[in-house]
């Protein structure tokens, strides 16, 4: 996140994200709470999320979640590199980036 890599204290903490272009949906795990949201427009390097809803799980560390959602609001564009999905705000600095799983 932020161009960093995140330290967990297990893994069960790394957000995770799951991108549905048939359903314009985003869904995931912020380290905390699930979100779930719409995705109002994407084209070539550019996406815009819609209202993202957040379960309100209580954690006794809220850090990475609290950053995770501030950078969620913030994502203007991405980009593709293999299986490496990375998003940027208006300014094109790096937000997050995620390694496609199975």
């Amino acid at each position: 996140m932020n161009g960093k890599e995140l330290e967990l204290r297990s893994e069960r903490q790394r957000p995770r994200m799951e991108i549905n272009l048939q359903e314009m949906k985003v869904s995931g795990f912020n380290g905390c709470n699930n979100y779930l949201g719409p995705i109002e427009d994407v084209g070539f390097g550019d996406i815009e999320f819609g209202p993202v809803a957040v379960t309100r799980r209580f954690c006794t560390d809220m850090v990475v979640p609290d950053r995770f959602n501030k950078n969620l609001s913030s994502v203007e564009s991405y980009s593709l590199q293999e299986l490496k999905l990375t998003f940027y705000d208006g300014e094109g600095n790096e937000l997050f980036s995620f390694q496609k799983t199975d």
